[in-house]
């Protein structure tokens, strides 16, 4: 439910914003990063 309040405080602001869905069989870079990110590898740069 937090998440929903602070998604509502963002679409509240006086920005142009567009929400699009991307299947995840057409975004293989995110995909392959959240494999790394659940891994634990100490490579991991986020950002």
């Amino acid at each position: 439910m937090v998440e929903l309040h602070l998604i509502h405080g963002i679409f509240n602001r006086k920005w142009k914003m567009r929400i699009r869905h991307v299947p995840r069989s057409q975004n293989a870079v995110v995909v392959h990063r959240a494999r790394l990110a659940v891994s634990g590898l100490p490579s991991l740069m986020v950002f």
